[in-house]
């Protein structure tokens, strides 16, 4: 018998909670090729949008004129320009592209249903009901 969640809903808490957090992670890696497929679909549409050199030209920009020094420097500053940080210091200049996270979302979902887990899409009705 599966250990995750037959269903889910299309929108979330944020942050997860930790037990489906655990569901949704379980049932994609028990298919050996599930996030290999999320990651190459996103990683294709951040490339294909320019935010893969945006983010890289960036990158060497704040090591390069001593801005970070290090990693974790650079990671709170790539998360606030991309506008995932605390601060909104910076504006959003690496903001994820709406299509590569459109792409993202779409296989992500389409990988959940292959591992048996259904995601409830906004006017579906409980199937339980």
């Amino acid at each position: 018998m599966s250990t995750h969640p037959t269903s889910i809903p299309s929108t979330l808490p944020s942050p997860l909670p930790s037990a489906l957090r655990t569901a949704i992670f379980s049932a994609l890696l028990a298919t050996p090729s599930s996030i290999p497929t999320i990651q190459r679909t996103f990683s294709s549409a951040l490339d294909s949008s320019g935010w893969t050199r945006r983010s890289n030209e960036r990158i060497l920009e704040l090591l390069r004129t001593g801005q970070c020094a290090t990693f974790d420097e650079v990671m709170e500053r790539v998360l606030v320009e991309s506008g995932r940080g605390a601060s909104d210091k910076g504006g959003a200049r690496l903001r994820l592209p709406e299509r590569a996270v459109e792409e993202g979302i779409k296989v992500v979902r389409a990988e959940l249903e292959r591992a048996d887990v259904r995601v409830k899409r906004d006017g579906d009705e409980d199937e339980d009901e």
